[in-house]
């Protein structure tokens, strides 16, 4: 299901911005184009390791306390709503809170502060120590704060690797009691969690020179998107790319591939697919997931773009296609519109070299090509995803946010300032940080700005957690 004959063309915008009172596109429309995303055959792979994807989703859990299907494709309940959040990078995905007792009372600590981890079993009845989550012998529930991170293989045994962390710490710190070593280890994770956020996640994925502005340089940040709360703009558009690069198959290690719907039954929720405990044959190889440009036979992300293959089991049609299911939601908000995002930067002191990478999509961008299948034949034919739309032009007038920060990451997202040259600050960036390649596919500038205003100011509230404790860990390889 690859697309052929595409070419990546940048256009000159013409479209001047102003907010304007345009009406939204109808849910007819709107399902439309769902159906057409949702059909769209698009398999190009990115150059972002697929553990971006699912690290993306243990990062969404953490800063969002709903039930409700948010940023990945992770779980059926409509309950909750979609701005119940903690407002900061405190694992408290993880924790129950900074307190030893309350975690030693739910029975998931030590007498050394350690967190407690779960086993597997190997094909031939050998069990293998601290490789899964801590479970309930009957129910196979985890054992864990959130039990969002139990809802696909992979999110489970990343949320392994950072309780592995805690306890690492654990064992290296010099206090006596099992409080403090408790305390010690979290503080000592969170600030290697926190460090990787910005580090390894956000630099992965944010536009270059997005990044270098907020995280690289020591430039005072703008007021922009967020105020008290996490804006909407984030939660229901910018941070759901992360659909778009989810694939239907993994390879999750040397030896085992596994489908998409087949990393749900390796859970709680799927009776860890008829085993008692879970099989050492799926257990997570890290290196496939988070790795250099040299790496082989290692997994990848799909190419953000606006098609979102992915249905979710239980809900009837068409909220059981993610894709219509995310425009739907996003509609029933009130969102800013695109043209008065991007005026709210023009009108900010945001520096004029990252202003001018933020222009209108052009009516070509907002209509890529792609290629349809032909269920009746299999034969896949060529199109551009609003010609089938019916109410074509009320897309492009009013696109919905979610589908415009898709379109412009696949052509955006290599835009450079004028003459690929900044004038940031960059005192304080990271030397040690190696530029991405100019080629290299991310987010586009807009979704790339309301993601890094969120961070920024979503870590400013979040330093105390960790009580002035600073790791050294700034990348998911450095705890794999």
């Amino acid at each position: 299901m690859r697309m052929h004959g595409f070419a990546e063309t940048h256009f000159e915008n013409t479209k001047s911005v102003t907010s304007s009172a345009v009406p939204k596109p109808s849910k007819g429309t709107l399902i439309d184009l769902g159906e057409i995303m949702f059909n769209a055959q698009f398999e190009r792979l990115s150059s972002i390791p697929a553990g971006y994807t699912f690290l993306g989703q243990f990062i969404d859990h953490d800063i969002t306390q709903s039930s409700t299907l948010a940023s990945f494709p992770s779980s059926n309940s409509t309950s909750g709503t979609f701005n119940d959040t903690s407002l900061q990078l405190d694992l408290s995905c993880l924790y129950i809170s900074g307190c030893y007792a309350e975690h030693q009372d739910a029975g998931l600590v030590d007498e050394k502060g350690n967190l407690k981890l779960g086993e597997s079993v190997t094909d031939d009845g050998k069990i293998q120590k601290d490789a899964d989550l801590l479970r309930n012998n009957n129910t196979k529930r985890a054992l864990i704060p959130d039990q969002r991170n139990d809802e696909n293989l992979i999110i489970s045994q990343l949320h392994l690797q950072f309780q592995k962390l805690h306890n690492s710490f654990v064992e290296k710190c010099s206090y006596n009691s099992a409080t403090d070593k408790f305390s010690y280890a979290r503080e000592m994770t969170i600030s290697s969690y926190q460090n990787i956020v910005i580090n390894d996640f956000l630099f992965e994925i944010l536009h270059k020179d997005i990044w270098m502005y907020y995280f690289g340089s020591n430039n005072k940040m703008p007021e922009l998107f967020f105020k008290n709360t996490i804006p909407r703009e984030f939660t229901m558009a910018a941070f759901r790319f992360g659909h778009a690069m989810v694939k239907q198959r993994y390879r999750v290690n040397e030896n085992r591939e596994l489908t998409l719907n087949e990393l749900f039954h390796f859970t709680g929720n799927g009776r860890l697919n008829g085993y008692n405990r879970l099989p050492s044959s799926v257990l997570v190889d890290w290196a496939l997931f988070f790795f250099d440009a040299s790496s082989k036979n290692v997994n990848f992300s799909k190419l953000i773009f606006p098609a979102i293959n992915i249905r979710i089991n239980g809900p009837t049609w068409p909220n059981n296609i993610l894709s219509i299911r995310n425009l739907l939601r996003g509609n029933e908000e009130s969102l800013l519109d695109i043209q008065s995002i991007i005026l709210k930067i023009e009108n900010s002191n945001i520096d004029k070299e990252i202003k001018e990478l933020c222009t209108f999509l052009t009516e070509q961008e907002l209509n890529p090509k792609i290629e349809m299948e032909e269920n009746s034949n299999s034969i896949r034919t060529s199109i551009n995803i609003l010609d089938n739309v019916p109410d074509k032009k009320s897309i492009l007038d009013n696109p919905p946010l979610l589908y415009y920060f898709l379109c412009e990451s696949f052509f955006r997202s290599t835009r450079r300032t004028p003459n690929g040259k900044t004038n940031f600050n960059f005192s304080n960036s990271n030397k040690n940080t190696k530029t991405p390649d100019r080629k290299v596919k991310k987010l586009g500038p807009v979704c790339s700005i309301i993601i890094a205003d969120t961070f920024h100011k979503i870590l400013e509230k979040s330093r105390d957690v960790t009580n002035g404790k600073n790791s050294n860990i700034k990348k998911m390889r450095d705890i794999i």
